[in-house]
């Protein structure tokens, strides 16, 4: 089996796209005079893709809608009411109900490790979901949301022990493996022995230690090389190698509540990070990724923060 590919950075485009409309909107209110950069930088989003300005004018009317409930408030707080109704209406879109009523679930920023009932370890990543089904037959844990990752024991009594997104299944033979689901990709990497993935009815595909595969829209891809022998998340710390410096923050922001925006100046200047930044601190991580590579940091509101 292939593994020339090397691990990609995790893509969710329109839930993305979502945010960063969501974003321009809090700095817009929040400077109703912005620089010429943020205004340029505004401009070129809208214009490099049809997706960028249909998510802007949804977000905008609802916006709209928030601007009339909030009455004469400071601009500040203003900003801050709005960035809440932006923020909550981003839960109403992008959180099933599922989330909400799962067994097991994480807030934003939340990282935590629980025991299964047949002694099996999960540890859930930030903002993530799981239902566990077990029974004689065998052991189902149903990803809703996030990233799960499982420290499975050897069958016991033949049972199968499988985690299952909406068009993937990824069954343990003994292993310890990861399981991140988004819009449109599911990602499985693989930590310890092997697991087999199936998509849909298709015949599975068998993973070892060490390899990884993205499924989007339920079409696989080449398995490649894993670049770490463990989650990071799952220790607590973000780890990078020379990554672009936009995946760094999109990685922290999912370890934040509000918003994070880095100028296009910014990235458009091919800055890379090499480095651990803590997952449970995300002010310090902040901190540190702005020493090291002479960022200014913004916090308009405490769900907003501008990044140049």
């Amino acid at each position: 089996m292939s593994s020339q590919a090397t691990e990609q950075p995790w893509p969710d485009e329109r839930d993305h796209v979502r945010e960063q409309a969501a974003q321009w909107l809090i700095l817009l209110d929040a400077t109703p005079e912005p620089e010429p950069e943020q205004q340029r930088d505004l401009d070129a989003w809208l214009a490099a893709d049809p997706l960028h300005r249909q998510m802007f004018d949804e977000m905008r009317q609802l916006w709209s809608t928030a601007g009339r409930r909030k009455g004469s408030k400071t601009r500040r707080r203003k900003a801050g009411l709005a960035a809440l109704c932006i923020g909550l209406a981003l839960a109403a879109t992008q959180l099933p109900w599922t989330y909400w009523t799962a067994d097991h679930r994480t807030a934003v920023g939340e990282v935590r490790a629980f025991a299964l009932p047949d002694g099996s370890m999960a540890t859930l990543d930030s903002n993530s979901a799981i239902d566990v089904h077990f029974d004689d037959a065998g052991r189902r844990i149903e990803l809703i949301r996030g990233a799960v990752l499982v420290d499975v024991p050897r069958s016991e009594g033949g049972r199968r022990f499988i985690v299952t997104t909406e068009e993937v299944g990824a069954e343990a033979l003994g292993t310890r493996y990861a399981v991140r689901a988004g819009t449109r990709l599911t990602r499985v990497s693989v930590f310890e022995s092997e697991v087999r993935v199936y998509v849909r009815k298709d015949a599975g595909i068998d993973l070892k230690a060490g390899q990884g595969i993205d499924i989007e829209a339920a079409v696989p891809g080449i398995p490649y090389a894993l670049t770490r022998e463990t989650p990071d998340w799952a220790s607590g710390h973000l780890i990078f190698n020379d990554a672009p410096l936009s995946e760094v923050v999109d990685s922290l922001a999912r370890y934040r509540p509000g918003l994070v925006r880095l100028s296009n100046a910014v990235a458009g200047a091919d800055r890379r990070f090499t480095g651990a930044l803590p997952a449970d601190d995300s002010e310090a991580a902040l901190a540190l990724l702005a020493r090291s590579l002479g960022l200014r940091i913004h916090r308009y509101t405490d769900y907003l923060v501008w990044i140049e």
